[in-house]
């Protein structure tokens, strides 16, 4: 979970935002993700997005993602499709 403000330094009010992501591993190198994250703006317009994916671990040290970015208020005007490298490094 996540829960924050950031402002734009123009305007008093800031932009709001809060995220829950549940992830699990469904094999040895592999899982999946869904995750929820909210924009509660100055204009007081909410944004419900909401992303899914899959993740492999093809190294010890790296991580290959896969994921899509939904607009759950507006379905059909944004959508992402997303690919990920992790190198974990010493």
């Amino acid at each position: 979970y996540n829960v924050g403000a950031e402002w734009d330094g123009e305007t008093p009010r800031p932009n709001v935002f809060a995220a829950v992501c549940l992830g699990f591993s469904f094999a040895d190198r592999w899982g999946a993700f869904i995750e929820n994250y909210d924009y509660f703006n100055r204009d007081h317009k909410p944004v419900w997005m909401t992303e899914f994916g899959v993740s492999c671990q093809v190294h010890p040290r790296v991580q290959l993602d896969f994921a899509a970015d939904l607009n759950l208020g507006e379905l059909g005007k944004y959508y992402a499709l997303s690919f990920g490298v992790a190198w974990l490094i010493n």
